[in-house]
């Protein structure tokens, strides 16, 4: 996600992601928080096909509701 949003030129602070329990067309998806500061944390969820990352900001098929499904977390800084 990270390589995702620096190919946009997105000036952002962090991304943390999760896996949702849910998929789309049989694809896991991945929900990230990714704080663009202000504080300003927008959701976008995430499916690899094909070897390439979508959005739902790239395909609005792919749900990106908030659930509160996803496990614990574990949080890695760097």
């Amino acid at each position: 996600m990270v390589e995702y949003l620096d190919s946009k030129h997105l000036d952002f602070r962090w991304v943390a992601c999760l896996y949702s329990g849910r998929s789309f067309v049989g694809v896991p998806i991945v929900r990230c928080n990714v704080n663009f500061g202000d504080p300003h944390i927008e959701a976008y969820c995430i499916v690899l096909r094909w070897g390439e990352l979508y959005t739902d900001h790239q395909d609005r098929n792919i749900p990106c509701r908030r659930d509160n499904r996803a496990p614990p977390a574990t949080i890695v800084t760097s």
